[in-house]
């Protein structure tokens, strides 16, 4: 495994790879990080970087990251032509992409913008997305309107909390890991949090109609009982994009199975 940054429009972006073969990025969910992801991710990395040539990219303002510029550029739109930009420096003619939760969206955004590049999407746990999305919008500005320097963490640890991650079926001791995520999550300065809402804020899935019109493969992964990504959000997409597949993740034994289809699901593509 390596680690190095690369400069994309002035931001230094972290980059963690491993591996050797067809090019696959993978993008952490909001408040996420690479440190995040070796404490629990919803694929088995080892797996695919026996196979593949797996890049895993840290967003601006997430775990060792530091804070951009301005909010604006932690829009998911933004954020994808900047993962444009790393794509033509990294030389990847065509690639998978996709993510959890905020992940897949911005790879969405990404696979928009180059078609003809990207080979297929990998789309894990969307978030609140389209007619739901207005909701998450209020939630996130009124989570911003009560942080300051002097209350974050108490603030955005109940926040966390609220959301059982991992869910129980996918791990030995859940609620250990749970506090070890949050507590990871936590490890940043009160602006980078703002910086991140704020993008949040100003950010939703492509729109259906430009969905539509994808012509690219996705392998779609979903879970239940979680608020923040509603099995609803996948339905609407897979219904949207023409050469979808969704598995819901019921139990363990569907949840170890899933890296197993990822990678048949990569094949079966190239």
């Amino acid at each position: 495994m390596t680690e190095y940054t690369l400069d994309a429009a002035g931001y230094p972006y972290r980059i963690r790879e491993e591996g050797s073969g067809f090019p696959v990025i993978w993008l952490h969910g909001m408040f996420h990080s690479l440190e995040v992801e070796e404490q629990f991710a919803v694929v088995d990395f080892s797996r695919l970087a026996a196979r593949f040539r797996l890049i895993r990219i840290e967003l601006p303002a997430h775990g060792k990251s530091p804070v951009a510029a301005g909010a604006a550029r932690l829009t998911w739109p933004s954020l994808a032509g900047d993962l444009i930009n790393l794509a033509g420096q990294l030389q990847l003619e065509r690639f998978f992409i996709g993510g959890f939760s905020q992940g897949a969206a911005i790879a969405t955004h990404v696979a928009l913008q180059m078609p003809g590049r990207v080979a297929g999407l990998m789309l894990a746990m969307l978030p609140k997305i389209w007619d739901s999305r207005p909701e998450v919008r209020k939630t996130y500005s009124k989570v911003l309107g009560r942080l300051h320097d002097g209350n974050y963490r108490q603030v955005l640890s109940r926040l966390f909390a609220l959301n059982k991650y991992p869910p129980d079926f996918c791990v030995e001791e859940p609620t250990g890991m749970q506090q070890a995520i949050i507590q990871k999550m936590l490890d940043r300065p009160c602006e980078a949090f703002c910086q991140i809402l704020k993008g949040a804020v100003e950010s939703d899935f492509p729109d259906r109609a430009e969905v539509a019109c994808l012509p690219l493969p996705a392998f779609m992964l979903a879970w239940e009982n979680d608020a923040n990504h509603p099995i609803e959000s996948s339905l609407e997409v897979r219904a949207a994009l023409s050469r979808a597949e969704l598995t819901v993740l019921t139990e363990k034994e569907a949840f170890l199975n899933a890296s197993e289809r990822l990678e048949a699901f990569i094949f079966n593509n190239l």
